[in-house]
């Protein structure tokens, strides 16, 4: 039984671009279309993400979320705002963003890559500056950023995986001095390719060494059969499962419990269909049971949902969790 174990809900990172209906604040997507062309200028284009972002945080703060993110308002894709900013890389054309229909644009490694200054610690110190509640800074894992790029120049996948590695370990160290408390991972590449994940565990190894604060991993898109005991054997305090895609990870974690924090993605961040209380509450119950730290997501990223999803989806997550942890919520 669950004795004085409190579930905490997060989101896994960004946040729907394309807003709707009576919201006060411009839609992002159009802002950049407009600065491209010329008709606002970069300083105009900052305000506004400086609106969306603070918009975004005081929405999930008023839905009850306990570990919030920027929206990751500014962030086109998962990889692209780091590969900007990173030297050696060269942005090229639009490609499929995993088994989404989505798109991102690819990195293309063009020299010999190098970590000049920090891409993420002025945004994350802005969203610091806003919240009230606990905000989690969210990094791409070096395998997935090392799958997700081109390699025109050390034509080694390992060689990548620990260049990327040894960047985002400055990236992540830079974080944890700007107040951080928590820095995870995205690795949605390592259920696509699981004969790596040796690769995928030493790389993350690296870009988490030295980094004294809590830090995991989110994995998505899949489960993590045949490869989770070797995530489990790092010193990782956290690993985000999908239970929505596949039940798989649920099938997993059936007859086992794990040391280590649990972030679960029990609601479908891909499918505007409301999630039923009564199902997601006998998850979430039965999760928590495996784990010394519960903490309950929606599968994804929650830029896949149309806007005005987003909330009921957060509000049905919060309502189950409150009611588990014995502080009400609403059938």
């Amino acid at each position: 039984m669950m004795e004085n174990k409190m579930i905490l809900t997060t989101v896994v990172g960004n946040y729907p671009k394309l807003t709707e209906g009576p919201v006060s604040a411009t839609n992002v997507r159009q802002a950049i279309h407009r600065r491209d062309v010329g008709e606002i200028t970069e300083t105009e284009l900052e305000k506004i993400f400086q609106e969306n972002t603070s918009r975004v945080i005081r929405e999930q703060e008023s839905l009850g979320i306990d570990i919030i993110t920027d929206g990751q308002i500014r962030w086109e894709d998962i990889v692209t705002p780091l590969a900007a900013k990173i030297e050696g890389f060269k942005i090229n054309g639009l490609t499929r963003f995993f088994n989404n229909n989505v798109y991102y644009r690819r990195p293309v490694v063009v020299k010999k890559l190098e970590w000049k200054s920090p891409a993420t610690v002025e945004t994350y110190r802005f969203a610091k500056s806003q919240a009230k509640q606990t905000i989690k800074a969210v990094l791409p894992s070096p395998f997935t950023f090392a799958v997700l790029s081109e390699d025109t120049v050390y034509k080694d996948e390992k060689t990548l995986v620990f260049t990327l590695a040894d960047i985002l370990n400055c990236e992540a160290k830079a974080l944890e001095a700007a107040g951080a408390p928590i820095i995870q991972f995205d690795e949605p590449a390592l259920v696509f390719n699981k004969e790596k994940v040796t690769l995928a565990i030493e790389g993350l190894r690296r870009a988490m060494a030295g980094v004294k604060v809590k830090k995991g991993i989110r994995t998505y898109f899949g489960d993590l059969s045949g490869i989770l005991d070797p995530l489990l054997d790092t010193d990782m305090d956290f690993i985000g499962m999908d239970f929505v895609s596949t039940d798989g990870n649920r099938k997993l974690l059936a007859k086992k419990k794990i040391s280590k924090g649990l972030g679960a993605g029990v609601v479908d961040a891909r499918n505007t269909k409301l999630e039923d209380p009564k199902a997601l509450e006998a998850l979430v119950r039965e999760l928590v049971e495996k784990t010394p730290q519960l903490y309950i997501s929606p599968s994804c990223g929650l830029e896949f949902l149309p806007y005005a999803s987003v909330a009921p989806k957060l509000s049905r997550m919060v309502e189950v969790v409150r009611r588990i942890n014995g502080k009400g919520g609403c059938s």
